[in-house]
């Protein structure tokens, strides 16, 4: 029963993972785009 609860949340975890990697990496934070030169 334990292993599988620790299982389900180990699923849960990686598939929030995904979610929250693949819409960064479609658009990603503002601020992790390189700034342009001479720009603060």
């Amino acid at each position: 029963m334990v292993i599988q609860v620790a299982n389900t949340a180990k699923i849960s975890t990686d598939s929030l993972r995904k979610q929250h990697l693949t819409p960064s990496n479609l658009n990603p934070p503002k601020n992790s785009y390189p700034k342009p030169p001479g720009h603060c």
